[in-house]
Formats: C-alpha cells, structure tokens, sequence
C-alpha cells in the first residue's frame, strides 16, 4: 500500500467515525483532491491536517463545517422517485390525514433532505390534500447535515434542473418567477408553501434524538430516502432504532429502495409493501385499559419526571434522588385520571388526554393535571396555552424544577431562546441533580455550537444517571430507557 493510499484510508476512517459516512471507491479523485486542497488551506502538511480532523478545536469544528459541505452536496429535486411520491399522493398520506382527523395535527421530518426539494413536495402535496389546511397544525421539518444546502433549501429559490420531473400544475401553482421575467432561470416557492417547512441541521448519526426541545418526536412520518446507502450496516441499524422511537405509534418510516435490505430491523417495525414501493410502520401499542372505579389502578411505568403533588424535597434531600409518578388508589378518582392522562400521552393520543383533563373539575387539579395538560397542548402545537397550563403548574409547586423544566421547552418552541436558558438555570439551582434539566440545557449548549459547556453539562446528566436503573425512563426522553440513552449520550460526546 502506497503513503498516499495510507493517507486515504485514514481520511476514510476519521470521515466515518465522525460523521458516519462511507466513503466508497469511486470516491477515490474527491478524496486526493480534497487531501491536496485543504491542508494547503488550512498550510498545513497531510498528516497535520489529519491530526486536526481528530481533535476538538474551534479550528477543526471550522474545518469539519467546510468538508461536510465538500462530501455531502447531493442532487435533489422536485417529486424524486415518481413511485413513490405517487404512493405518497394517493395512499399513505390521505390515509394519515384520515388517522389524524380528530386532532388535526401532522408531523412530518424529512431527514437528509439536501436543498429542500423532498419537504417542499411534501408541503405541495399536503396543501392539494387539504383543503382546509390552515385549520390543521402541520409540523414539516426538513433536515441535513450540510449548512450551505440548508441555506439554499431556507431561500427557496431553484433552478431548471430542480424541476425536470414537476407536473406543470404545480409549477404554476407555487412558482414564480425570480426575478420576473419572460424567460426566468430561477423561480422561487410562494411564501405559504415555503413557510411550511422549518429546516435545521442535524447529524443523523450523532445527535441525539428523539427530542422535545427541537420538535424531533412523535413524528406521523419520517421520510429518509437515498440517505443509508452512505452508512454501515451497523450505522443503519442505529439509525433505524432512533427513527423508530422519533415515530409515534402507527407512524411511517419511508427509505429509498432497498435501502434497508438485509439490515435486522427493530422488532416495532413492521414492513409494508406495495407495488412501488416498501415502507416501515411503527406497530401501535396496546390500548389503554380503562380500570373500574373500585378497583385500585395500576401503577404506571415510573418515568422521571413531575413528582407527586406536594412540595417539592430540599435540593439536598433530593439530591440523588429522580421523582416518579406511582399512581395510588383515590376517592375521588383523581390519580385515575392521572395515570390514564400519562398512559394517552406515552401513546401519542393528545387530543383525547386535553379532552379528559378539561372534564375534570377544575377545583380538583393537581399541578400534575395542569402538567400532563401543558405537554399535550405543547405537542399538539398550542403553545399559547401550554404555557398557561404550565404556569397553573408552577403556581401551585413554585419550588419544583419539573415544572420550571416544562416551561422552558415551551419557551423554547416559542424561539424564547434567552428565556429558555434562564429557566433551565432556574431549575437547576432548584433541583442539582434534575436530569431532564441538564439533557435540555446541554443540547442548547450544543445546538449553538459551544462544545465545552455541552460536553460538561452531558457528562454531569450521565454521572446522575448513573445512579437509577437501566431501565428507568427520564421525562422528555421516554422513548429510551436509561442505559440506551446513556449508550446514545456517550456516542455522541465520544464524537463532539
């Protein structure tokens, strides 16, 4: 083996440790470019600029910005794969709109979705599906790795290529012309259809979700195609696992072709297959059994999260100690209520938790109540009144971290950023060894690119965690239990 096909290699093993790409052999001219051009960017020799691409500097973040950009501009255009956009047109979306009906809510996440072309068909195909749209909650996120394709995707504004296989009523329909012309180059999405869709980066491979704080849970589908074909079989499997639990109960995992062929897929994945294409879907999980009256109610998963109504313990009572919600037998059904509010919230069934919550007698609520309320609300996409319920909450329990923790997530899907963090602080000077608190704070940390306190603020949840049982459950990140978020936390801090 030559040195500069050591070199290569190398390059290839540091890329896929990073960011989980494969970079495969007709790749070979991308990556002798790229290992001439950018070390004499960076005047540094081949082996130095490898050694920076290893360590975790605010230069080698810089440099990891401009080759993700060099190693992931992918093509992409309108309505790619007419088979199964045609799938998604007359089959699996009319049937998610029929599903969702009652709650009026969708969530879509269009997962390395490149400029855009892939949500913004998604968004055309919703709005001729819908007529009423603007009486439903759509959540439409697209997201990418690549900042610079984001940035194009965010503006709107395509070229001929992008179009090649777009029926011409939808060109006339959410086009126009930019700028204005007779013979345009470039034509720009209406403004209804481009604010359907929020893009923001992620790493699929190394970020951590899903996740409240930035709306990645519950999903009614997630579309990920011509994306695996870059992983290992093993990244894949990952993957699949955290897509999975991102999906809410009867939510659809759509891949390219094949893509998942031969990889073991997590046991509540089932495939469906039609004649264009295959999909995924996330088994529903058994029903909510409704316990009579005079019988004593289950007690529920404990799930880290509101402690019983009461006042909250000292900070050093409570120290390496993580409330959770055992449901006990009452006279006046009000734990009933309360194990049944969170067995409809951990089944995605919102709409039906705010209805039995809002039959309950007001002069009956616990701060639970108005808790379990507040997150149905935030998920359900009323914000305004999430934070209504939250403040019920907190009024009642003012001392209570829990409550402080829920307040800023709706904060923060408020874009309240400074808000946000301020509260975060607030529960922790409250409640030092509250987990959800430390997760929330660390992945503002990071989404805003200070590494340090990110890592330091991880490592302090992963230390408290360390302290319940494997197969607890934390508030917010129910989807996983405590060993499996551990296991994805020190992935990623292993990688940052």
């Amino acid at each position: 083996m030559s040195p500069t096909d050591v070199l290569m290699r190398q390059f290839r093993d540091i890329v896929l440790d990073r960011i989980g790409l494969v970079l495969p052999a007709y790749e070979d001219a991308l990556i002798e470019h790229l290992l001439q051009e950018r070390p004499q960017q960076r005047q540094l020799d081949t082996a130095s600029y490898l050694s920076l691409l290893q360590s975790r500097t605010v230069v080698a973040e810089e440099e990891w910005r401009q080759l993700i950009l060099d190693l992931t501009t992918g093509e992409s255009y309108f309505f790619r794969d007419g088979g199964q956009m045609t799938l998604l047109r007359e089959v699996l979306l009319p049937e998610l709109i029929q599903r969702k009906k009652d709650s009026k809510t969708l969530r879509i996440w269009s997962a390395g979705c490149s400029t855009g072309e892939e949500p913004y068909s998604i968004a055309m195909l919703l709005d001729q599906l819908l007529p009423d749209r603007h009486g439903w909650h759509i959540v439409l996120i697209g997201s990418d790795i690549n900042e610079q394709a984001l940035e194009k995707a965010r503006r709107g504004c395509y070229g001929a290529w992008s179009f090649r296989r777009m029926e011409r009523v939808f060109m006339e329909r959410y086009f126009v012309p930019d700028p204005p012309a007779e013979h345009a180059v470039h034509w720009r999405l209406t403004e209804p259809i481009r604010q359907m869709v929020t893009f923001r980066r992620l790493n699929l491979v190394h970020d951590l979700f899903p996740s409240e704080l930035h709306d990645l849970h519950a999903m009614d589908m997630i579309v990920c195609r011509n994306v695996f074909i870059y992983f290992t079989s093993s990244t894949i499997l990952n993957l699949a696992e955290k897509f999975t639990k991102t999906l809410s109960p009867g939510g659809i995992l759509i891949t390219g072709h094949a893509e998942m062929h031969g990889v073991v897929r997590p046991a509540e994945l089932a495939l469906r297959l039609f004649t264009a294409s295959a999909i995924y879907q996330r088994l529903e999980r058994p029903a909510v059994a409704t316990t009579p009256s005079h019988q004593p109610p289950a007690t529920v998963t404990p799930v880290v999260g509101p402690p019983p109504s009461r006042a909250t313990p000292s900070r050093a009572n409570n120290r390496h100690r993580q409330p959770a919600l055992t449901v006990q037998p009452s006279g006046d059904g009000g734990t009933d209520v309360l194990a049944q509010a969170q067995q409809l919230f951990t089944t995605g069934r919102y709409q039906e938790l705010i209805q039995l919550l809002e039959q309950y007698p007001a002069k009956k609520k616990s701060a639970q109540h108005y808790y379990w309320s507040a997150r149905a609300h935030a998920n359900s996409g009323h914000l305004a009144q999430a934070e209504r319920d939250g403040h019920r909450a907190l009024a009642m329990e003012p001392l209570s971290a829990p409550y402080h923790t829920l307040l800023a997530h709706i904060f923060h899907g408020q874009s309240r950023s400074v808000k946000t963090v301020e509260t975060l602080k607030k529960a922790l000077y409250l409640d030092g060894s509250y987990i959800p608190a430390y997760l929330a704070l660390a992945e503002l940390y990071r989404n805003e690119g200070d590494v340090q306190r990110s890592r330091r603020t991880y490592s302090s949840a992963l230390e408290l965690m360390a302290q319940l049982a494997d197969t607890a459950q934390i508030e917010y990140h129910e989807e996983w239990r405590v060993r499996e978020l551990q296991q994805q936390i020190e992935q990623l801090l292993a990688n940052s």
